[in-house]
């Protein structure tokens, strides 16, 4: 009976060890999860209260009607509306990109301020507006001056075009030389055919479909002579074929 007793208080005790040391690790964790959050919480917060302070943007500007946005070039993840008194940046986008579309896109360096959205329309979309004092530049977007992660950047020549395929930013954009215009689609997942990268979209409004394909393979550029790792060409239909090297996106 005393060794049977021994034996029932011993485990016991190993149950109650057990117990506090299960009590143990669900602090830690509810401790860490905590810990996790402030430090979320406390970023964010730093980070909102510096682009606060901040007088002068960099961003990927995207002109609409019902709603002009920017993205963040130092927060990427960050979109702002746009409130223009000053009219500069409508009409510099529209010299880039003449002809109307929603997908659009160009570099601009601005001086202004952030602040609260006041319209009820977009304050739970862009609680944020940047009210812009003074547009310094606008530029037509390239590999070396976007801050938006692309997928590819291809250009070519006779005529000289370029196009930009970016998930992140969801487009495929061609700019064709020869008549002016840019070609704008939604971009998709690829599809890999034999090793080769396939790109296809579908402009509902224009009534234009594009198939880009990519090969991984030393391409020169005959302008320039640089020589590059991939090629690529597009087509576009009702518009044309376009071949070139390309260069991707990191």
């Amino acid at each position: 009976m005393r060794a049977t007793g021994r034996i029932i208080l011993g485990l016991s005790a190993i149950l109650i060890i057990l117990k506090l040391a299960g009590c143990s690790e669900n602090v830690e964790s509810n401790k860490q999860l905590r810990d996790s959050l402030k430090a979320a919480r406390d970023s964010a917060e730093v980070k909102a209260k510096i682009a606060a302070s901040r007088s002068e943007f960099t961003g990927i500007y995207n002109y609409d009607e019902t709603g002009s946005t920017i993205r963040d070039c130092t927060y990427p993840d960050s979109v702002y509306l746009i409130s223009d008194s000053t009219g500069k940046l409508k009409s510099l986008f529209e010299k880039i990109i003449p002809s109307k579309t929603v997908y659009g896109t160009v570099v601009a360096r601005i001086k202004g301020e952030l602040v609260s959205t006041e319209e009820q329309k977009f304050i739970d979309k862009y609680p944020v507006t940047l009210k812009v004092k003074e547009v310094v530049s606008v530029e037509k977007k390239n590999p070396k001056n976007t801050c938006v992660p692309y997928d590819f950047w291809g250009f070519g020549n006779e005529p000289a075009w370029q196009i930009q395929i970016s998930r992140k930013e969801g487009i495929i954009e061609l700019t064709n030389s020869a008549d002016g215009k840019s070609y704008f689609f939604f971009s998709n997942e690829p599809k890999d055919e034999k090793g080769v990268i396939v790109y296809s979209s579908f402009n509902t409004i224009r009534k234009n479909s594009i198939d880009v394909r990519i090969r991984k393979e030393k391409c020169r550029d005959k302008v320039s002579g640089e020589e590059f790792e991939y090629s690529i060409e597009a087509e576009i239909t009702g518009v044309g074929k376009f071949s070139g090297c390309a260069v991707k996106g990191k």
